[in-house]
C-alpha cells in the first residue's frame, strides 16, 4: 500500500499538475461517491441505517455518537449532505 501511494503522489506532483487534470484523491473521493454511496442499493442502505440510528435515539437510546460524527463528517466530505443525499432522503424524512 505504501508503494501505491508513493507512485499515485508522484502521479500528482509530476503528471496530474502538469496536465491541469483532477488529482487524484479528488478524483478518488468523487468516483467513491458517484460509484459507491449514490448508488441505489447502498444509499437504500445507507439511508435506513441513519433513520433507524435517529428513531432509537429518539425513543431514548443511548448512541454512539463518534459513529454518527463520522459518518456527517464523511458526507461533509463527499459533498453527499448538499442538496441531493441531504434533502432528499433525509430532511424530508425527518421534518415528518
Amino acid at each position: 500500500m505504501l508503494d501505491i501511494a508513493k507512485i499515485l503522489r508522484h502521479m500528482d506532483r509530476d503528471y496530474v499538475s502538469k496536465e491541469n487534470l483532477e488529482s487524484v484523491y479528488d478524483l478518488g473521493l468523487r468516483l467513491f461517491r458517484k460509484d459507491i454511496i449514490l448508488f441505489s442499493t447502498t444509499r437504500e442502505y445507507f439511508n435506513n441505517a441513519l433513520r433507524e440510528m435517529m428513531t432509537r435515539e429518539r425513543h431514548g437510546e443511548i448512541l454512539d455518537r463518534t459513529t454518527i460524527n463520522d459518518i456527517s463528517l464523511m458526507l461533509t466530505k463527499l459533498n453527499i449532505n448538499e442538496a441531493d443525499f441531504y434533502d432528499e432522503d433525509l430532511q424530508t424524512w425527518c421534518l415528518q
